[in-house]
């Protein structure tokens, strides 16, 4: 698709309708960078509901995922919505956590890894598996990765 971006999809009709995307990232390819929908600023709620084909041409974009859940649901641009879980954009944290629910969390020198707040594990690791049920390197149980 683009360099540093593997993007597969598949249609299924059991048990019901539906379209599923996978999206694999090669965060060291050159050039590839992430960037989270802003903020409202001072108006009402965290953000306002958007096409994800206008937020790709609106910021330039090469690929845009509409990844974040929001509410209310919203069917035409332009209305007003808080984000369900933490959303970060360029370094302005304007979502907060929400317990038992994770987030893939991306450095700006394309480093990620997945966090789940609430209980015992807030801000620690989640732990993921790589390969054949295996840990993924570095991260081993309650430990952060070095």
């Amino acid at each position: 698709m683009f360099q540093g971006i593997d993007h597969a999809k598949a249609d299924h009709r059991v048990p019901r309708p539906m379209k599923c995307h996978a999206v694999r990232f090669d965060l060291t390819a050159p050039g590839l960078s992430f960037f989270v929908k802003p903020s409202t600023g001072e108006r009402p709620l965290e953000t306002d509901s958007q096409f994800t084909s206008r937020f790709l041409r609106q910021h330039g974009l090469q690929f845009a995922v509409s990844s974040s859940a929001f509410f209310p649901f919203a069917k035409w641009p332009g209305v007003l919505v808080d984000v369900i879980g933490r959303s970060v954009s360029e370094g302005d944290r304007y979502s907060g956590s929400v317990p038992n629910l994770g987030s893939l969390v991306v450095t700006r020198d394309n480093h990620a890894r997945f966090v789940r707040a609430g209980g015992d594990l807030r801000g620690r690791p989640l732990p993921v598996l790589a390969g054949r049920g295996r840990p993924a390197e570095g991260l081993e149980r309650g430990r952060r990765p070095t």
